[in-house]
């Protein structure tokens, strides 16, 4: 019986503790060319790279070589 309770609450910790999948949709990705912030607040481009060179906004260009 002690175990059973033991093993119960064990799980119903396990629950809780355990990060929930989703709630956070993804913004759509940026197409080349278009305005973007380095830091993701406005979604990440398709390229991969926002040039913003010290600015608050950048755009979305082919990362370099």
């Amino acid at each position: 019986m002690k175990l059973s309770f033991l093993a119960a609450i064990t799980l119903v910790g396990a629950a809780i503790a355990s990060p929930v999948a989703g709630g956070k949709e993804q913004k759509p990705a940026i197409k080349e060319g278009q305005p973007c912030k380095q830091d993701g607040s406005m979604g990440n481009c398709e390229t991969n790279y926002c040039e913003a060179k010290g600015d608050a906004e950048g755009t979305c260009k082919p990362m370099p070589k």
